[in-house]
C-alpha cells in the first residue's frame, strides 16, 4: 500500500442526496496524488446514487449492518493509509480550498489542527474542539497511543476527544472555516437539545 500525506474519511447514514454534493465537491477539487478518499456507508437504507462513477475516485466500504458513528469513524481511520486524516460528515459541505488548505498546514507535522465550521442555514461559527470533523489528526499519533473511538452511538467525539488530550499532543489552532454543517433537526447530533417551539 503506497502511503498517501492525507486521507479524508466520508462517513454517511442515510443523507444521500447530501451526500453526492460532499463527494461531488471533494472530488472536483482533488488534483492531488498525495490525497485518498475514503467513503464508509453505515448500512443506509438509501442506495447511494452515482456509486460506481464514485468508486473510481474513491475508497469505500459498507458495514453490514448499522453499527453507529464511533465504529464507522475507527473503520475509516483503520483503511486509511495517510500520514493525516480528517474525518467530514455526509450533513458537512466542504469549502472550496478544503484540501488545499490542509495539506498546506500539514507541512509543519503537529498532532492536531483544529479548525472551524459554520451552520447552515443560520451562519453560526462554531469551533468544537472535542468533535473530530473539525480537526485534521497526524494518524501515527492516534495508532502509536491506541487512540479509538468509542462504539456508543451518540457522544464517541468526546470520549475520543478525552483519550487524545491524554497524551499531550501538539495542536495547531487554525482560525479558518472549513466547512458548513447543515442542521437536520432529527439526526443524532441534535438528540436532546434542538426542540420545537
Amino acid at each position: 500500500m503506497i502511503n498517501k500525506d492525507l486521507s479524508i474519511i466520508v462517513t454517511n447514514h442515510n443523507r444521500c442526496p447530501m451526500l453526492n454534493y460532499v463527494l461531488d465537491t471533494l472530488i472536483e477539487t482533488n488534483m492531488y496524488s498525495n490525497v485518498e478518499l475514503i467513503l464508509i456507508d453505515d448500512c443506509s437504507e438509501q442506495p447511494i446514487q452515482k456509486l460506481e462513477y464514485y468508486k473510481g475516485f474513491i475508497k469505500y466500504y459498507r458495514n453490514d449492518k448499522n453499527m453507529g458513528i464511533g465504529y464507522t469513524r475507527q473503520k475509516g481511520l483503520e483503511l486509511a493509509s495517510g500520514e493525516y486524516i480528517v474525518y467530514i460528515d455526509a450533513d458537512n459541505i466542504p469549502t472550496e480550498n478544503y484540501i488545499n488548505i490542509i495539506l498546506d498546514w500539514i507541512g509543519s507535522k503537529k498532532d492536531i489542527y483544529n479548525f472551524y465550521g459554520m451552520s447552515y442555514p443560520d451562519r453560526d461559527i462554531f469551533d468544537l474542539k472535542a468533535s473530530c470533523v473539525c480537526n485534521v489528526y497526524r494518524r501515527k499519533f492516534l495508532l502509536d497511543n491506541n487512540i479509538k473511538f468509542s462504539n456508543e452511538r451518540n457522544g464517541e467525539d468526546l470520549y475520543f476527544y478525552d483519550e487524545i488530550i491524554k497524551h499531550n499532543p501538539k495542536i495547531e489552532e487554525k482560525r479558518y472555516i472549513m466547512f458548513y454543517y447543515n442542521k437536520i433537526i432529527n439526526s443524532l447530533s441534535h438528540a436532546g437539545y434542538i426542540h420545537e417551539l
